[in-house]
């Protein structure tokens, strides 16, 4: 399931300027855009909390559809929202013993190193590129897990 989860993620963003044209007619701060944010936000944080394959380009396309901001944007609140979904995440398996700490330190590290140098690189990139760089990389993961599966 996750491949197919990640690719429609992956679409849905790729399609997203296309759909947020389509939504014109509705004003940025529509009760309907706030509630599909909330709502997608909320599924996609329970999903990334618990399996997290997937969770930037998820969160990425539900952003993309109901914000009015630029890739750039997106990219440093879904920095942020990751960041709060995995140390609650953390926690919680924390809590319930389900967590190798020593794992947990070595995937923080590397978390936090991978998002400064990516945060550095982001900005010097136009977000066309961004965008494509995104969507190479959904179709990508969606491709390999589809076959390891």
């Amino acid at each position: 399931m996750v491949p197919w989860l990640i690719g429609a993620g992956t679409a849905l963003f790729a399609l997203s300027p296309l759909i947020t044209r389509s939504l014109t007619n509705l004003e940025h701060d529509h009760a309907a855009r706030r509630w599909a944010l909330f709502v997608g936000i909320f599924a996609v944080s329970i999903y990334g909390g618990y399996f997290g394959a997937g969770l930037g380009i998820l969160m990425l396309a539900v952003m993309a559809l109901a914000l009015p901001l630029e890739i750039h944007e997106l990219q440093g609140l879904r920095n942020a929202l990751s960041l709060i979904i995995n140390l609650v995440a953390a926690l919680i398996f924390l809590v319930h013993g389900h967590l190798a700490v020593t794992d947990v330190l070595a995937l923080l590290l590397g978390t936090l190193v991978g998002g400064w140098l990516g945060a550095l690189l982001i900005v010097r990139l136009s977000p066309t590129v961004v965008r494509i760089v995104v969507i190479a990389i959904g179709i990508a993961t969606t491709v390999k897990l589809a076959i390891g599966t």
